[in-house]
Formats: C-alpha cells, sequence, structure tokens
C-alpha cells in the first residue's frame, strides 16, 4: 500500500487512504475489522469519481496509483481474504500471525538464491527450489537419503511437461 500511496501522499484521497492502510495493523477482532471495513467503504463513496479523472489528453488517468491501491484492497474485501487471521476456525489453534512475513522471508530468499544461480536449466531450477525448501523445513533427511527419495532429472521434466500440457501448452518452455 505504501508504494502506491508513498507515505507522503500529495492529494486528500491518497492521505486518507494511506491512514486506512495504516489501520490495518490494529485491526486484532472481528469488531474492529467490522470498523476498518466501514471506513474503507465511506473512503470508496467520499472518493467515489477521484480516482476517475483523466488526465488532460483524456487517454490515461490522473491517479494511476490510487487506483491501483484501491482495486487491491476491494479485490480482498471481495474475496473475504482480508481478514483471514481472525477466523475462529484457524484460531482454534493458537494465535494466528497477522503477517507473512516469515513466509515473503522464505520466498525472497529462494528469489535470491536463483538469481544467484541464473545460467541453470529450468528443470534444475525447480530442484533447487524443491531441494531448498526441503532443507528450510523443520527436519530435513541427509544428503544421502535426499538423494535416493528427490526426484531426478526425467521426473521434474515430467511433471513441467504435464502442467504444461494442462495449461494448453505443448512446448512446456517456461513463460517468458
Amino acid at each position: 500500500m505504501r508504494q502506491c500511496t508513498t507515505t507522503r501522499p500529495k492529494t486528500q484521497a491518497e492521505a486518507d487512504l494511506y491512514a486506512l492502510a495504516k489501520g490495518l495493523m490494529h485491526v486484532d477482532c472481528p469488531q474492529r475489522s467490522a470498523e476498518w471495513l466501514a471506513s474503507f467503504y465511506k473512503w470508496r463513496t467520499d472518493y467515489e469519481t477521484f480516482p476517475r479523472e483523466r488526465s488532460d489528453d483524456g487517454r490515461h488517468y490522473k491517479h494511476e496509483r490510487l487506483r491501483k491501491a484501491r482495486k487491491s484492497l476491494v479485490a480482498l474485501c471481495n474475496a473475504g481474504t482480508l481478514f483471514t487471521y481472525l477466523d475462529e476456525e484457524l484460531l482454534r489453534d493458537g494465535a494466528a500471525p497477522s503477517m507473512s512475513n516469515r513466509i515473503e522471508n522464505l520466498n525472497g530468499r529462494i528469489r535470491r538464491m536463483l538469481v544467484n544461480h541464473r545460467g541453470m536449466s529450468i528443470d534444475h531450477r525447480i530442484k533447487a527450489v524443491f531441494r531448498f525448501c526441503y532443507m528450510a523445513s523443520k527436519c530435513p533427511k541427509s544428503s544421502a537419503d535426499m538423494l535416493k527419495t528427490f526426484p531426478d532429472d526425467d521426473e521434474v521434466r515430467e511433471w513441467r511437461m504435464r502442467a504444461a500440457k494442462a495449461k494448453g501448452d505443448d512446448t512446456g518452455e517456461p513463460a517468458r
């Protein structure tokens, strides 16, 4: 949200949306989530026409980043996933984190690993991610056991081709 509205918004609509987004960090119960949703709905009605303003040439929107921020929040609200961490089914086993920092940390480490090993073929990249995720698990096996049980190049290629064919791609090449 900060990328779309910046920490120093230029318009009142951006400032209000940024304040709403910061308020998400304090939503810790269903009542506060309902209050936040009501505030967001009020923001949407207050600034209904503002994001639709066009530039002087009439071809582009003036407030693209604001539109992007609004669209992402509306999509999360409509999907019902914005406050998933407050779901009582999830809370039965204990408190759920309100942020996905651990997952994002793992994803970032995987991306860095792939950047550092750019020359690998797609099949080797898949195997590297597979091994990386396994090694990040709680109880990874020894290297000898991994060599016996992990998929080989032919299995990975078969998985990749099967996934590509399911999407209608007969080549199996990665999308660029």
